[in-house]
């Protein structure tokens, strides 16, 4: 996980967020369903696209890249129903994205203000987590980073294999890179290398910390 930065809000909801959370509101506390006209509405295209351009097209959990197994889930940070927080159903800095298995199967409607998950938007998840390889441990006295880690399921064993080959692969490059003499070919190859530590590369937090543990930075 690591930290989002949210871009510009996008123009509809400048135009349509009061107005929508407003008649979303309301709706919830009619004795009928709410109406998936209303209900759905934050499902739209601009939003979406901006949310993926965001996360680079990333859960904002788990880092994996959604548009490789699935279309990827507008995700409110803060549950939306009525025993949460209704009020911030298109709040900009409550949506971002989130695969499926994050979003539906694991953290669902997980709301306790008074032991939350982290919030990748709020927070800083590098200060909550640390990385060991392929796996993912809460920092000493991090009940955040705990409880994201159990409710999200961060470890669950197809992202500990996809992470393990993603070092693995970049493995190669660095052992080449440790035994490159020239000064100029090197400095190629730690550019190449670095890249994958970038925010929009898959589980780049796994990356940049396996990156720092080798001391590649210094």
């Amino acid at each position: 996980m690591i930290k989002i930065k949210k871009d510009t809000k996008p123009q509809i909801l400048k135009d349509n967020a009061q107005q929508w959370t407003t008649e979303y509101v309301t709706a919830l506390q009619q004795k009928t369903p709410v109406p998936n006209h209303i209900k759905y509405r934050y499902q739209n295209s601009e939003i979406k696209e901006a949310l993926e351009k965001e996360t680079h097209s990333k859960c904002a959990y788990c880092e994996s890249k959604l548009k490789h197994i699935a279309f990827g889930d507008i995700e409110h940070i803060l549950p939306k129903n009525k025993n949460a927080r209704p009020d911030l159903y298109v709040e900009w800095n409550n949506l971002t994205l989130a695969c499926e298995v994050c979003n539906r199967t694991n953290k669902k409607d997980y709301y306790n203000p008074s032991d939350p998950l982290i919030n990748p938007i709020e927070d800083e998840p590098d200060k909550q987590l640390i990385a060991l390889g392929p796996f993912i441990y809460q920092s000493p006295g991090s009940r955040k980073g705990e409880l994201s880690i159990a409710i999200l399921d961060l470890n669950r064993p197809e992202l500990v294999e996809r992470r393990k080959e993603k070092i693995e692969n970049l493995l190669p490059l660095i052992d080449k890179w440790k035994r490159e003499s020239n000064e100029t070919f090197k400095k190629l190859l730690h550019t190449q290398i670095s890249k994958e530590a970038e925010s929009d590369k898959e589980f780049s937090f796994i990356i940049k910390t396996y990156l720092k543990q080798i001391n590649f930075y210094n």
